[in-house]
């Protein structure tokens, strides 16, 4: 249950930092042309880092439990 709870809230946090940032950004606009300047900030740029984030937090998680 705990760990149902701590997805639910990691994807929760994932979606809400797609809308944060200097551009303002659609995510309708970005899923329908990836071309455009929306498409290319969700997947160059933000998607890539919140996802580096995660990463990076899962590791330092292992390293501090081990």
């Amino acid at each position: 249950m705990k760990w149902l709870i701590l997805f639910i809230f990691l994807i929760g946090v994932i979606l809400l930092s797609l809308g944060f940032g200097v551009e303002p950004l659609s995510l309708k606009e970005a899923f329908v042309n990836p071309d455009s300047l929306a498409g290319t900030l969700l997947w160059e740029v933000r998607l890539p880092r919140i996802l580096v984030g995660a990463l990076v937090g899962m590791s330092l998680s292992e390293i501090g439990r081990a």
